[in-house]
């Protein structure tokens, strides 16, 4: 096989290989509103279950596979127990669930419960199918604690679980007209029943929050913000109310949050004055500096900011201006001609100008990026100073000893001549398991340097990692 056949050869299974591999939880092309396999007893087991739970135990780790097609057919006169069992189950694996799946999991449920009979219920004592009573002891029925103008029940608040943030921001905003909603019966009743809500967004968090403000319940209260959960981390409109003390409960909420909460962060740190904090408390306040304006950080000490140096340096969050800002403070007392120095500077090296980059040393820089700090800082550089380390880099080292410890980041800037020169020691099939978003040029300089050790089909899947194939059409 010629060589041109053979990399189209490559390229037609990388394309297959990264087009699968983009999304490990896509559904296969079965017909729409379909179970298959294992899917199908589920199916089955919803309306008249027998040792359901078992088998929800037994199929565990492939129910994240369930397809949104499936789900579309489930009953929609399921057995409440069942369908209980079920939804705790898909709580459980909800983030690794196929976002049409998650969908088709909150439709079904809307459709179970909107409806005038709902779900069957059992009693316990004969397990025959009756119309839910709204006792106590039963699984949740369409009509227990339900809003007069919605379906959404606190028991089904329940139920839904993470799943809520499934809804339309109109019903999210139905479940909190008033004092007797569901939302409030489910903040009152549940210890932290937004703990889990880690996809939660800002549109979604503010209209929650005003649901709340009609609980008749203080949410700046210290006791309020414990329940929050994931809702703590859209706090920033309330952040002028709170005392001290509340300030850093909220803090060390704020520490589980999944997502960015720097706004927070800037509210809360926007009027506390800068120039009296000392070492320890800067250390303390952790990743809650990043609040912090570039004025404030301007007029904390050098003393101070070099004694937290090791601190703030693995802060992520910063932007270019506080980075530079804190930059200012240390250079003094820091050596950044070596890779001792740079290390120090940890995530402070991307605010470094590309002058100052460009005249250090190429074994230094290699050895600076080995530090998970300073190699991660290459993330946020601007192209001038990615393409300054690399022509400081290729001065003194080959491009082999280049690509050892170089950062992806800032593989780009490796121009494809340059790349023509490594050996095929290096440019071997386990360096293509990094993450790297090869450009076209590159793709095709790696795949002529390795086609020579492509031996099996598991070989060639490696490939896919290298390319940016959507280039090559």
């Amino acid at each position: 096989m010629g060589l041109s056949t053979l990399c189209v050869a490559v390229c037609c299974l990388c394309l297959v290989s990264t087009s699968e591999g983009q999304n490990p939880n896509k559904e296969e092309n079965k017909p729409t509103g379909r179970c298959s396999g294992w899917e199908e007893t589920l199916s089955t087991q919803l309306t008249a279950p027998s040792n359901f739970i078992s088998f929800l135990n037994t199929n565990y780790k492939i129910l994240p596979k369930l397809s949104s097609g499936c789900v579309m057919s489930f009953n929609q006169s399921a057995n409440a127990t069942a369908v209980a069992d079920l939804m705790k189950v898909l709580n459980e694996v909800y983030d690794d669930l196929n976002p049409g799946t998650r969908k088709m999991v909150y439709l079904w449920i809307e459709k179970m419960y909107s409806k005038e009979n709902g779900p069957v219920v059992n009693k316990e004592a004969d397990k025959e199918p009756v119309k839910p009573t709204g006792k106590s002891g039963d699984k949740p029925g369409p009509d227990q604690g339900k809003d007069k103008s919605n379906w959404i029940t606190v028991n089904v608040l329940k139920l839904l679980g993470r799943f809520l943030l499934q809804a339309p921001i109109s019903t999210i905003k139905d479940i909190g007209g008033n004092i007797n909603s569901s939302l409030c019966s489910l903040y009152s009743n549940v210890t932290e029943p937004f703990d889990k809500f880690y996809d939660l967004n800002s549109a979604q968090a503010n209209v929650l929050f005003q649901g709340l403000q009609k609980c008749n319940v203080n949410i700046t209260d210290q006791k309020e913000i414990a329940k929050l959960g994931q809702m703590a981390c859209f706090f920033a409109p309330f952040t002028d109310k709170l005392n001290q003390s509340t300030v850093n409960f909220l803090m060390m909420k704020l520490k589980n949050c999944s997502g960015d909460v720097k706004n927070v962060y800037q509210n809360l740190m926007k009027s506390r004055p800068t120039d009296s904090i000392n070492a320890d408390e800067l250390k303390n306040l952790g990743d809650a500096a990043v609040g912090f304006s570039v004025n404030q950080l301007g007029n904390l000490s050098k003393k101070v900011i070099q004694e937290s140096l090791d601190q703030l340096k693995k802060i992520n969050g910063w932007s270019q201006g506080q980075k530079k800002a804190l930059l200012e403070k240390v250079l003094d007392g820091a050596d950044t001609q070596n890779a001792t120095g740079l290390k120090k500077l940890g995530g402070l090296v991307s605010a470094l100008d590309s002058k100052a980059l460009g005249k250090l040393k190429g074994s230094d820089l290699l050895e600076a990026f080995k530090s998970q700090d300073v190699a991660q800082s290459a993330d946020s550089m601007q192209p001038v100073q990615k393409k300054s380390i690399v022509r400081a880099i290729l001065k003194d080292k080959s491009i082999n000893e280049a690509l050892k410890d170089l950062p992806p980041a800032l593989m780009s800037e490796l121009s494809s001549q340059t790349l023509k020169n490594a050996t095929d020691s290096t440019l071997t099939l386990d360096f293509l398991d990094k993450p790297i978003p090869w450009n076209r040029g590159q793709a095709l300089v790696i795949i002529k340097t390795i086609l020579k050790n492509l031996k099996t089909p598991e070989d060639m899947k490696k490939t896919a990692g290298c390319c940016d194939w959507s280039d090559l059409q």
